[in-house]
């Protein structure tokens, strides 16, 4: 939303693993959620083969590959070679027991949003879908002209919070609120998060109004 990163850097060694999984897994399903959205989005390491190919595995779990065939299927479509490791195809069963477990949403929305106005998140603050399942909230909660204060005020506060008052734009904010109200009020008052995400994908892309 105002502010948001467009890339994501796991740093880890050749045929390595991630050294968090859960963000590592929460970052493939964000990255997805991009993809599916329309926008453009880039796998990649040194070689193009173990790291990558595990990423793109996760992803055909995302897209709904059996958990059983997600490796084959890569190492059919992408490249023979990918998924190096025993430990790397291990992983990819572990991103499917993770994804089947619900955990793509560690928090309820209530605790998201409360958290987040908090500033109480940790790390490096909330992913742009966190970001728009809050303004979600927001608007659920004190309807549109209340969320968008609340939302404009939070994320100048974050962005100070994190050490990059730079990133805050305010326009941007406000446009995405707005876009967002739009968007809820198009669906029933009785939808998830879920449900009102996946009837409007193109609201997982960060970029969607960066002009």
């Amino acid at each position: 939303m105002g502010a948001d990163l467009a890339r994501h850097r796991d740093r880890r060694e050749d045929f390595g693993l991630p050294t968090n999984p859960e963000l590592a897994a929460r970052q493939i399903v964000e990255a997805f959620g991009r993809a599916r959205g329309g926008e453009l989005v880039e796998v990649g390491c040194l070689g193009g083969s173990g790291r990558t190919g595990t990423v793109l595995a996760c992803m055909a779990v995302l897209a709904g590959v059996p958990q059983a065939e997600a490796v084959a299927w890569v190492r059919a479509n992408y490249r023979p070679q990918a998924v190096e490791t025993a430990d790397q195809e291990a992983w990819v069963r572990w991103f499917a027991d993770w994804v089947d477990a619900g955990k793509e949403f560690p928090l309820s929305d209530d605790e998201l949003t409360d958290r987040w106005e908090r500033q109480e998140l940790g790390g490096s603050g909330v992913s742009h879908l966190d970001h728009v399942r809050v303004a979600w909230v927001l608007q659920r909660r004190h309807g549109h002209a209340e969320a968008e204060e609340r939302l404009v005020e939070g994320t100048r506060k974050g962005c100070d919070h994190y050490g990059v008052p730079e990133k805050f734009d305010e326009r941007l904010t406000r446009r995405w609120t707005q876009a967002i109200s739009e968007a809820a009020a198009r669906g029933p008052e009785s939808e998830s998060f879920t449900e009102f995400i996946d009837r409007n994908p193109e609201l997982r892309r960060g970029d969607l109004y960066s002009d």
